[in-house]
């Protein structure tokens, strides 16, 4: 999946969804990193997402990738039940 969002992304954001079996935000930012690509960790999935949104602007894209425990995370995140 990254490899099709690459020539596209102008950044990825990496968070860690609350699950055990998730990876860790840091260490997929720096695999990210090591392949050349713009990478950020966030602490959190808010604070990814209210980062992921305040670099995209007003005519940007956001993309959240990941799995349905993410999808919650993300759906709090952006205050949507």
């Amino acid at each position: 999946m990254i490899d099709q969002l690459a020539p596209i992304a102008k950044e990825f954001i990496t968070v860690t969804p609350d699950n055990p079996r998730a990876m860790n935000a840091a260490e997929l930012a720096e695999l990210l990193l090591e392949s050349k690509l713009p990478a950020v960790a966030c602490a959190s999935v808010a604070e990814g997402i209210a980062l992921a949104i305040s670099h995209a602007g007003k005519s940007g894209v956001v993309c959240a990738l990941g799995s349905l425990y993410l999808l919650g995370d993300v759906r709090s995140a952006l205050g949507v039940k």
